[in-house]
């Protein structure tokens, strides 16, 4: 491959990272008009002349500093709309930047005599373009980390909004989550053989933890503490879901690092409920933990394996039941994608004289949600707030899930020669670096509405 072919690589590899479409502008986010309607309204509200004495004094102050928060919101709507917007037209310049140095560098390139000549030519302007390409990134990077802090401090903004006495006094803020979830109770010993049959089926409850049979999903159960559309928003509600907009619009921007969780809570605010596959060979790359609930489930394969080779069978499928996760994610992003989940795993298994090969595939399951006093691990945030916007309807708890296969081989009776002979397989469309970061799309922003909770990823 050529200086030049070489280049246009590296250059389509950076305007990936600009992502395709339109980019979102602000207008969705400012609703200010409505606001401005709303403090209209709440003004002709107030007492007057026709309502004298202490109760129309009380209720007058109350009236005056709803219309005072409402003015606030519907200034600060109109400043998150304008960052918004500026971070689209940050989007759109750099691609545009990025046209013209493509254009320039293969206008010239046709242009150089082939020969040694033409090669220093060739390599001069690959090194110049390369540094136009790295400056016009930089240049994007930073413009974006300026509108993404501005609209920190709009969130900032917002939360103080909420700590106004008709609010319920001060907000517990945080959009991170801890899931805590509990394991199914053993069999009940009593239940004696039925107890045993009940579990002789894959996928089913019960009896030994691996049966023959093709990969079957167990029933898992979830808790629910917020129940969906059970309540009417308050002032303070619109102000609450206005701020988590704007903490996850800046996320998006300045924290890469959590495109997972990002990617999640997004999905959260889209309201569908649909079931969402995350990428499990990337967090059993990045955190240590996943990667030994992973590493767990293989070994507890291969007892389950063992066990069903000494019944006499030799090639054959087999099905695992569901528990907990021993370990909990350290990375901060997988503790808020996916924090204590559950895993089965589903196998095929072979014998060649004493050596034996199982391909199995560990399945995730977890359910996204947000649980009544919990908080979460890195900020000490709590969940109520969140799931405060699933009692609205507002937003949607769901399923995730995910999976991850390999091929190990031991000799019959020593599951301690375990030897992988497969390695992860990484989607490149999810990882834009070698580090994973920016996995979820680099620049790309969310699209967020307000009046719906609808969320369009691009």
């Amino acid at each position: 491959m050529g200086a030049v072919e070489g280049f246009f690589r590296l250059w389509d590899k950076t305007r990936a990272t600009y992502g395709e479409g339109t980019p979102q502008t602000g207008e969705q986010f400012d609703h200010s008009a409505i606001l401005r309607e709303l403090e209209t309204q709440l003004e002709s509200t107030a007492p007057g002349d026709q309502w004298t004495g202490t109760a129309a004094d009380a209720y007058g102050a109350v009236n005056a500093e709803h219309r005072r928060v409402i003015g606030e919101l519907a200034n600060l709507d109109q400043r998150l709309g304008a960052q918004v917007t500026k971070s689209a037209q940050v989007v759109t310049a750099g691609r545009d930047d990025l046209e013209n140095l493509r254009y320039r560098v293969a206008a010239i390139a046709a242009r150089l005599p082939e020969g040694t000549a033409g090669d220093a030519m060739r390599y001069t302007l690959v090194r110049d373009g390369t540094s136009q390409l790295t400056e016009l990134v930089r240049r994007s990077i930073s413009d974006l980390n300026i509108v993404g802090a501005e609209i920190d401090r709009i969130g900032n903004e917002y939360a103080a909004l909420g700590n106004q006495k008709f609010g319920g006094g001060p907000k517990n803020n945080g959009a991170e989550r801890q899931l805590e979830k509990d394991s199914d109770p053993e069999p009940d010993a009593s239940e004696g053989a039925n107890a045993a049959a009940s579990g002789s089926e894959p996928g089913e409850p019960g009896g030994p933890e691996f049966a023959i049979g093709p990969p079957t999903k167990p029933d898992i159960e979830w808790d629910e503490d917020f129940e969906y559309g059970s309540e009417q928003p308050s002032v303070r509600d619109y102000v609450s879901r206005a701020e988590w907009e704007a903490k996850l619009a800046a996320a998006r921007l300045i924290r890469p690092d959590l495109d997972d969780a990002t990617q999640m809570y997004a999905h959260y605010w889209g309201n569908s409920g649909e079931p969402l596959k995350f990428d499990y060979e990337e967090a059993y790359r990045e955190d240590p933990a996943v990667r030994a609930n992973v590493e767990d489930q293989i070994s507890r394969a291969q007892r389950g394996a063992e066990g069903l080779l000494r019944a006499g069978n030799t090639s054959f499928s087999m099905t695992g039941d569901a528990s907990p996760t021993q370990a909990y994610p350290v990375t901060e992003n997988w503790q808020k994608s996916i924090g204590a989940y559950q895993q089965w795993s589903s196998a095929d298994v072979q014998v060649d004289g004493n050596t034996v090969t199982m391909t199995i595939t560990v399945h995730a399951e977890d359910r996204y949600n947000f649980n009544r006093g919990q908080a979460d691990i890195a900020t000490g945030a709590g969940d109520n707030e969140n799931g405060r916007f699933t009692e609205l309807g507002w937003a949607r708890p769901f399923d995730s899930y995910g999976e991850i296969t390999r091929t190990v081989t031991w000799e019959l009776g020593d599951d301690s020669s375990t030897q992988p002979s497969s390695t992860p397989e990484f989607s490149p469309g999810r990882e834009d670096r070698s580090d994973g970061r920016g996995s979820s799309g680099g620049l790309q922003r969310p699209a967020n509405d307000r009046d719906t909770g609808s969320v369009s990823l691009p």
